[in-house]
């Protein structure tokens, strides 16, 4: 979990409604996507389904408007995206008079590769760790080991057939 969200999660928990208001963000991360790269606001997308279920009164309150900036702030950010320009005017949204707009980041240094903290992760075990990692993985997945089995014997079949060469 990034620290966007833990952010938002933590932010979430002052106000009664604040978790629902988070896990609906969660749910809309589609139409969140989808209108960052509109290079549309993307609370602007999600404003009438938040009036429809918490209602204007609850919606209207500044902590709650809050949370909804947070919470998009952190999917788009775990979703590979950055405000590009804060405080851009919205017109004709029924909850939100400004908003940002996102852009997928450019140099994702800060967000690190899944294969490269498994390759690091791998790297600084022990053999004897290697080996208790790969049976807690094959434990906890025993779908791999049948993988396993099928890669090692399409890899022993193309070992065994002929070069079609001169020996």
């Amino acid at each position: 979990m990034s620290s966007t969200m833990q952010r938002a999660e933590r932010t979430a928990m002052a106000l009664q409604i604040g978790p629902a208001i988070l896990e609906m963000l969660k749910a809309e991360r589609p139409a969140l996507i989808a209108a960052a790269e509109q290079q549309r606001p993307p609370v602007s997308a999600v404003s009438a389904p938040l009036l429809k279920k918490f209602g204007a009164m609850e919606m209207r309150q500044a902590l709650a408007r809050q949370i909804v900036g947070l919470g998009v702030r952190a999917v788009l950010d775990e979703a590979g995206f950055e405000v590009s320009h804060a405080g851009v005017r919205l017109k004709d949204d029924a909850l939100f008079s400004t908003g940002a707009v996102y852009r997928r980041r450019s140099d994702n240094a800060d967000v690190p590769d899944a294969l490269d903290m498994f390759d690091r992760l791998a790297k600084a075990l022990t053999a004897d760790e290697a080996r208790r990692a790969l049976r807690a993985l094959l434990l906890h997945f025993p779908e791999l080991q049948a993988e396993a089995a099928q890669s090692r014997k399409r890899s022993r079949k193309s070992n065994l057939a002929p070069t079609g060469g001169l020996s």
